[in-house]
């Protein structure tokens, strides 16, 4: 039987962030999180395949279930995917429709997000060091935003 994608949330993904959210710098614990997060989705369509694809919007694999959700429910996931692909294969190449957004593992980097270097709404008041992502075109996005969202969609397609 496929792992309840509610109880893996539970004991990896909200444990992750939350250690994660008490370390912000620690650049460990931001990967496991995104791993984390990215992981969710096999779960999630693993456990919907067979029961109720309709969970999983019809989807016939991981991937298009992935894609489904980078088009569908949170543009950020695709940040969350290419950044747990980099740090496990350290480089990727542009393989998924859409092209990646990241493609080296060491472009999630601690640095001050400062005052028009980054989305309006992304980083922290006072530009403090904080983990970074910075895209292939050299976008700057805060972990810590992006995060948040991808969460966010967790908890509400778990509902």
């Amino acid at each position: 039987m496929p792992r309840d994608p509610r109880k893996f949330f539970d004991e990896f993904v909200k444990p992750a962030y939350e250690a994660w959210k008490r370390d912000e710098l620690a650049e460990w614990k931001a990967k496991a999180l995104i791993s984390n997060l990215d992981i969710m989705a096999e779960t999630y369509f693993r456990y919907w395949e067979h029961s109720d694809p309709s969970k999983i919007s019809d989807a016939t694999s991981p991937r298009k279930y992935r894609e489904h959700l980078v088009a569908h429910e949170a543009e950020d996931f695709g940040l969350i995917w290419d950044v747990h692909d980099a740090h496990k294969h350290i480089t990727l190449g542009s393989t998924r429709p859409g092209g990646r957004q990241v493609t080296q593992s060491e472009q999630t980097q601690p640095q001050s997000l400062r005052w028009g270097t980054a989305r309006w709404g992304d980083g922290r008041w006072g530009s403090p060091e904080e983990l970074v992502i910075t895209t292939d075109g050299g976008e700057k996005r805060s972990l810590s935003s992006v995060a948040q969202h991808v969460l966010e969609m967790w908890e509400r397609l778990l509902q």
